[in-house]
């Protein structure tokens, strides 16, 4: 199982914190590799013990989480027929492995395994994501430098014959109503920085904006192609994908388009970021349109107060929460919701597309 399946992180710890104020019953385990296996250099070792927990994080009530400093954690939602035997078998199989590899080390550099219950044992779990984070913030590399021309050369050769499947994340927004949270739509993203940590390591990816353009051209049509295939929109609900305003008039949104199954033909969102459409406003505006008679809704990302999706033509907004958040205006999404409050705050100003870690937390919580 790759590690890239992971949930984000804050999820977890906006989980911890839900049990606990509303009595939430969830099953978690603790898992901190020894820091031998931590090091980069072990991925196969790692690997090996992250597929002791395939069988747990493949069901419908599981999240896995892959944390800083050599951690992970699985939170199992409680009430299923074979939960918990698989947790305690998983516990039990990384108990021994990470016996078998700590045979002759000190107590300290060894790892361990703990499974607990929250809401009882919340402290534990919120002292487990503290040393984590206290971790990752001291072995936090130092910031990448940009990329060259011949380096982007060299990148989208090795994207070329890569499998960006590994890189897509998939954000789920939700809508809500009156019964609550519903899945609304899902957000395919490549995460660029598991992809620099990939292909082009100690470089960033985002310091030139121009040759982050081009790149973005390339990555483009990759998630294009990987979109035409009928294996990867099988079962898929409607969702959104980001594009280039200059990517539509590639052949690979062409070959993208024909390919889309017709259950599909009007579920598709394409999302374009500010930035781009001031670039090239004309075309934007060009694109939108021509977005709209083969039946695809638009998004725009970041437009702020200044650039209104409605006059562009373009059925969506995005913004990212902050706690100056305006009141709802328009047709808009706020993403990046990451805690309770803020969730009840965006609902309380008008907000009904909602996306992040405490609106996944609150949905499985119903």
């Amino acid at each position: 199982m790759s590690e890239t399946l992971a949930a984000d992180p804050a999820d977890l710890a906006s989980l911890a914190a839900d049990c606990a104020a509303l009595g939430i019953r969830r099953r978690v385990l603790l898992v901190r590799l020894p820091s031998h296996l931590a090091q980069p250099s072990r991925p196969a070792a790692r690997r090996m013990l992250m597929d002791e927990l395939a069988p747990f994080a493949a069901a419908d009530r599981a999240r896995l989480y892959r944390l800083p400093g050599g951690r992970l954690a699985a939170a199992w939602r409680e009430g299923g027929r074979d939960g918990g035997q698989l947790l305690e078998r998983a516990a039990e199989r990384l108990r021994l492995l990470l016996e078998a590899d700590a045979e002759g080390l000190p107590d300290a550099m060894a790892g361990e395994v703990r499974l607990c219950r929250l809401p009882e044992e919340v402290r534990v779990v919120q002292a487990f994501l503290d040393a984590a984070n206290s971790a990752g913030l001291a072995a936090a590399p130092p910031p990448g430098r940009p990329l060259d021309v011949p380096e982007l050369a060299a990148l989208e050769a090795a994207l070329a014959q890569a499998d960006v499947a590994r890189f897509v994340r998939r954000r789920r927004i939700y809508l809500a109503g009156p019964g609550g949270l519903v899945l609304h739509r899902e957000h395919r993203v490549l995460d660029l920085k598991e992809l620099a940590i990939s292909l082009a390591p100690g470089r960033d990816l985002s310091a030139d904006p121009w040759l982050l353009r081009r790149l973005c051209r390339t990555l483009d049509r990759r998630m294009l192609a990987l979109l035409s295939d009928p294996s990867e929109v099988r079962g898929a609900g409607p969702f959104i994908v980001d594009l280039l305003v200059a990517s539509l008039q590639e052949a690979a949104f062409a070959r993208f388009d024909g390919a889309l199954p017709p259950r599909l033909r009007g579920a598709v969102m394409l999302r374009f970021s500010a930035a781009d459409v001031i670039a090239a406003p004309k075309q934007a505006l060009a694109a939108v349109e021509a977005a709209r008679l083969r039946r695809y809704q638009t998004m725009l990302a970041g437009g702020g107060a200044l650039l209104s999706p409605a006059r562009l033509g373009i059925d969506l907004g995005e913004v990212v929460w902050s706690d100056d958040l305006a009141p709802m205006q328009g047709h808009q999404l706020v993403s990046g919701l990451t805690s309770r409050g803020a969730l009840e705050q965006a609902v309380g100003l008008g907000y009904r597309l909602l996306e992040g870690p405490a609106v996944e937390s609150a949905a499985r919580a119903v």
